[in-house]
């Protein structure tokens, strides 16, 4: 899965980029994503996009409340990175300090860059 977006050396990945992810809160699930880097990341960065043009994007944070959204855990091996949606919560949530209010958006994109 998403093997087109792996940068190799002579063995393993170096690093790896997800491309844009569709998401919803629809369903409660898993994503799961082959990273191939060979072993477990050292470093990780997520981000969420209202759209795939990423006119905005949001960095992640792995701290979890309601008005977070998702995420609600993200999990690593020397596999995989693993995206668990929950349905209970929107797919990610904004704070706007302007205009004093969250908004809750109900699906979006998940893009996860690794670095081995």
């Amino acid at each position: 899965m998403f093997s087109d977006h792996w940068i190799f050396d002579e063995k393993n990945a170096l690093y790896f980029d997800s491309g844009w992810i569709e998401v919803s809160n629809n369903a409660q699930r898993k994503i799961e994503l082959d990273h191939g880097l060979g072993f477990t990341p050292r470093f990780m960065s997520i981000f969420f996009a209202e759209d795939k043009d990423a006119s905005r994007m949001y960095p992640l944070q792995q701290s979890w409340g309601v008005h977070n959204g998702n995420p609600v855990e993200i999990d690593v091996t020397r596999e995989q990175i693993n995206l668990h949606i929950w349905n209970g919560t929107s797919v990610h949530s904004t704070w706007n300090a302007e205009t004093n209010a969250w908004t809750g958006h109900l699906s979006g994109y998940f893009r996860v860059f690794a670095i081995r």
